[in-house]
């Protein structure tokens, strides 16, 4: 239990990390295309808020406590610094993507953890949450794809 419950924090950890990043970026983002990356990285932020009570819920439910702290965020969370280095839409979809997909991963280690642990209820949350990390993933692969070959 104790390998769920330190996985589920860094989930947690990197999921308020995620959320903080696509919110800058959506306060950031500039160029032609400022109004569909602006609404883009809203819902992606939207999107990511609306999980981190439900890990937080989870980690109650087993007993323990759910951080709260930036400074916990910060050293729990595996994707280092997240500082914008342009305002660039391309470069922060990139970004994303790069976070997303390492979200996905961890997800799937998670995942496992929790099926041999038989927590089918948080196994069944985590199949949902890539799903949409998935969604989230394929939107950005698409939207860094050149229309000129």
């Amino acid at each position: 239990m104790e390998e769920l419950i330190l996985e589920l924090k860094r989930y947690q950890a990197n999921s308020v990390v995620l959320y903080s990043t696509a919110h800058g970026f959506h306060w950031n983002v500039e160029g032609p295309l400022f109004t569909q990356y602006h609404e883009f990285f809203e819902q992606i932020y939207t999107d990511v808020y609306g999980t981190i009570d439900t890990i937080a819920e989870w980690l109650r439910k087993f007993d323990v406590k759910a951080p709260y702290t930036l400074e916990d965020f910060l050293s729990s969370n595996t994707y280092g610094d997240t500082q914008l280095d342009s305002n660039s839409p391309i470069i922060m979809s990139r970004q994303l993507l790069d976070m997303i997909t390492k979200m996905i991963s961890d997800q799937k280690a998670l995942f496992d953890v929790a099926t041999l642990q038989n927590e089918q209820g948080l196994a069944n949350f985590l199949a949902e949450r890539q799903d949409k990390l998935q969604f989230w993933a394929w939107w950005l692969k698409s939207s860094l794809k050149s229309t000129f070959n």
